[in-house]
């Protein structure tokens, strides 16, 4: 596993990185004391994300049909020692209350394909995540491929952290009210 990294141990999260050819493939898992509606509304409830996600300056719904739902992202992504800015469309079908599925563009020609999978446990939930990240063959290949990364497993982080936060406060966000059936 070249380029694997591992989490801490005592972290909740875990994270892997693998390189297969063109393409970065990241996994990641959280062991979270929380619920499944908690973590629906807090997956889906993608016009917070500002409000939890570092770097991330915007995010709002363009577009709703059933369970298809198009958001577009604003944000940062260090590039070395520069933090570069990055405009992200998001293709993403919902399966209530389990599973997010999503396809990226961003405006350097980067794509992600992500799966978000909620599984409840007898602690709580397991949340896991594949994504798998094809940035366009230039120069700054490896830097890009190092950003979307950082910006991949930040993000991760933060909507677990999130998750658990608003579980154990027994918080409901309002703009959010879709409660899902188990």
């Amino acid at each position: 596993m070249a380029g694997a990294r591992v989490a801490k141990s005592g972290d909740p999260v875990s994270v892997d990185i693998e390189r297969h050819g063109d393409a970065v493939v990241v996994r990641a898992s959280a062991e979270i004391a929380g619920d499944l509606g908690t973590a629906w509304r807090v997956l889906t409830d993608y016009p917070r994300y500002v409000e939890f996600v570092p770097g991330l300056r915007t995010s709002r719904v363009v577009a709703r049909r059933g369970d298809e739902v198009t958001v577009e992202q604003t944000g940062n992504a260090p590039l070395w020692l520069l933090d570069a800015p990055v405009d992200v469309v998001y293709r993403i079908t919902e399966s209530a209350p389990y599973a997010l599925h999503s396809h990226a563009t961003t405006d350097h020609g980067a794509t992600l394909d992500s799966d978000y999978m909620l599984t409840p446990d007898a602690r709580g939930l397991r949340l896991d995540y594949t994504g798998r990240l094809v940035a366009p063959q230039d120069v700054l290949v490896r830097l890009r491929e190092a950003a979307g990364e950082h910006a991949i497993v930040t993000h991760f982080h933060a909507l677990a952290a999130e998750i658990a936060r608003q579980a154990e406060a027994g918080e409901f966000p309002p703009g959010n009210t879709k409660t899902p059936s188990p």
